[in-house]
């Protein structure tokens, strides 16, 4: 008997392989009945066995979609783009063998799997996703052997439609381009995904992405036309459509979307976040769709960056840095705003940026919420607020999704200033607090979704304000910070600050002495605090110019000075008894501006200079032209800020 070849076409799904073991042995789910036979698992001289970690599902070429099967990693080969289906859906890149114990037949009901032990890990070619362009089946063998094989009598030469299988329904997608002969299908194909990256939504497996089910291609030699066909998941409704007819939770929308985009980022940045592109899945949750002009880049020039509407293109605020995730993220809000408001933010053409930013500005005073606007203005200017030291890793789709204000928690919120680093622009967020936390249990909080590292100690202090000429004290970490918050407020004390604590060397606790130092100018007020073993001022000098000051500064001569307290002795500050001010003597007074100023710089409106069309992101995409800058009206008078 001659031996059958089979080949695999392509990969469905993944599956590791303790969550095969739960789903087969614990849920009696068939589908992995497959994985689990005496043909497949052999004891070995230590009565074990010795699988792959990941199980694939398959399709085999020349098979139909119900023949897939479940295959171990070390049996599929990279040909069919594993490498690649492994770097997308976040799975280590090498091969990894595991050593498991159990019973193949467990006649005395389910036994939970133990002591699995990682027995081998084989590295692979690293692979570049930006390089990645499948190769399609034709229409034919589609038709025959696809995974969703469309049923006769459709119309394929439609640009998009519906079509029902077996009572479940579909969604196509078609682009059609024409080529000279059938020779140049394979190149044309390849610039098509160079350029649209949809065909990652194939390989993707996550709740909150649209899946592409199948894509093959057909040539048409009498036209010399080749069309692309992309086979989608239905979702039964698109944001625009729930916003217009049904109304949408904001909070629950940008929630799915955050964890979808969180997932996705850690490849590149997506570029088409709409209300167009935003759809309903039949299981419950909100889902990215259309990859068209996702890159695989991290980074983007101004001038290349892509939106679906100029109302959801991005601001540079002034910054020449290229763009990030932060486009994402940008976008989002504005279609955040548009769920809270239940009203489209652009039903027509805008003929000025004053138009968008009023329309902004209503949508944001209409939130029912100050911790909700707080939310969303950090959204919008996440791209200036990390250009300004705070880290990205606040701004992340991860990390937002974490964010209190999505959940309906316990928790209230204060205003709270944060310094992530000591030469860092200051910032204004809101802590959160439930009604037994610690103030170390805020701050802990707040330190970990800056992604501060654990080695980094922060404390809190709270004053009326931070000009060097009022007192503020420490905030012990055992108190609760409910009773801190309810006590300072009546006492007028109303401003809370996070800083770092610096400890530049190690020594036992009760020689530890804390240092604070002022400098008015470009500190605005905020204090340094150092804890170190006692220092001379010298020394401190050393220690804050090597561990503290910036840069741009270590080369000025610089004094350190016993804090002067003759001229308010009735409002001493109490940050320590060992208090300095730092001064840079070779400077012209007001020579570095307050850090205080270039956060109310923050807050300001987008007028002047920063409000033209000069500052939208990819705005010669939008247009079409190279010189289009469509006139700005700057004399209508706005109530307040969109980015307020």
């Amino acid at each position: 008997m001659v031996k059958q070849e089979y080949e695999i076409e392509r990969l469905i799904d993944f599956i590791r392989f303790e969550e095969a073991y739960e789903q087969f042995y614990h849920y009696k789910n068939k589908e992995f009945a497959g994985i689990f036979t005496s043909a497949r698992f052999r004891k070995n001289a230590r009565n074990t066995y010795v699988t792959s970690r990941y199980y694939f599902k398959v399709k085999w070429l020349g098979f139909d979609r119900n023949s897939t099967t479940w295959e171990p990693e070390e049996s599929i080969p990279s040909a069919v783009y594993l490498g690649q289906f492994k770097r997308l859906n976040n799975l280590e890149e090498h091969l990894e063998k595991i050593e498991v114990s159990f019973e193949l037949k467990q006649k005395r009901g389910y036994c939970p799997l133990q002591d699995v032990q990682i027995v081998e890990k084989t590295a692979d070619e690293p692979v570049n996703l930006s390089l990645f362009s499948p190769v399609l089946l034709d229409a034919v063998d589609n038709g025959r052997f696809g995974m969703v094989p469309i049923p006769a009598g459709e119309n394929l030469n439609q640009s998009s439609f519906f079509f029902k299988l077996n009572s479940t329904y579909y969604f196509v997608k078609n682009a059609v381009y024409n080529t000279g002969t059938s020779d140049d299908v394979e190149s044309l194909i390849k610039t098509f995904h160079h350029e649209n990256k949809c065909f990652i939504q194939g390989y993707i497996r996550h709740e909150n992405i649209v899946s592409m089910l199948d894509s093959f291609y057909n040539f048409d030699p009498s036209s010399g036309n080749v069309r692309i066909s992309s086979v989608f998941e239905d979702c039964p409704q698109a944001l625009r459509w729930k916003i217009t007819n049904e109304g949408v939770n904001w909070k629950r929308m940008t929630f799915d979307v955050l964890k979808g985009l969180a997932y996705i980022h850690t490849h590149g940045i997506h570029q088409g976040i709409s209300i167009d592109n935003i759809l309903f899945g039949k299981n419950g949750q909100f889902k990215i769709s259309h990859f068209n002009d996702f890159t695989f880049s991290k980074s983007i020039d101004a001038m290349n960056v892509k939106s679906v509407g100029v109302e959801l293109a991005p601001r540079k605020y002034g910054l020449d840095n290229q763009f990030d995730f932060s486009v994402d993220i940008y976008a989002l809000a504005i279609v955040a705003l548009q769920c809270s408001e239940s009203v489209l933010l652009v039903q027509r053409e805008c003929n000025t940026l004053a138009d968008i930013e009023e329309k902004i500005s209503q949508a944001m005073e209409n939130l029912p919420s100050d911790e909700d606007r707080h939310m969303i203005r950090m959204m919008l200017k996440a791209r200036l607020l990390m250009h300004q030291g705070t880290g990205s890793y606040r701004f992340s789709a991860h990390s937002l999704s974490c964010w209190p204000v999505l959940y309906n928690s316990n928790m209230v919120s204060v205003e709270c200033y944060f310094l992530k680093t000591m030469d860092a622009t200051p910032i204004i967020d809101r802590a959160y607090y439930a009604p037994n936390d610690s103030v170390a249990d805020v701050t802990n909080r707040f330190a970990a979704f800056y992604g501060c590292s654990l080695q980094t100690d922060y404390r809190m202090l709270c004053s009326t304000n931070f000009d060097p000429s009022c007192s503020a004290d420490i905030l012990s970490r055992h108190e609760n910070f409910k009773a801190v918050v309810d006590n300072e407020t009546t006492l007028g004390r109303k401003k809370f600050l996070i800083v770092p604590l610096l400890k530049p060397s190690v020594a036992p606790d009760h020689l530890m002495q804390k240092y604070v130092i002022l400098y008015r100018q470009e500190l605005g007020g905020f204090p340094i605090i150092i804890e170190s073993p006692t220092l001379t001022p010298p020394e401190l000098l050393t220690l804050l110019k090597r561990e503290v000051v910036s840069e741009e500064y270590k080369l000025r001569e610089m004094g350190l000075f016993a804090e002067e307290l003759d001229n308010y002795e009735d409002d001493i500050p109490k940050y320590s008894e060992n208090s300095f001010l730092l001064k840079i003597t070779d400077l012209p007074e007001n020579a570095i501006k307050s850090r205080l100023s270039t956060l109310e710089d923050i807050k300001k409106p987008l007028t002047g200079d920063l409000l033209k069309w000069t500052e939208i992101a990819g705005i010669h995409s939008l247009f079409g032209q190279k010189n289009a800058e469509p006139i700005v009206k700057r004399s209508r008078k706005r109530s307040s800020s969109c980015m307020n």
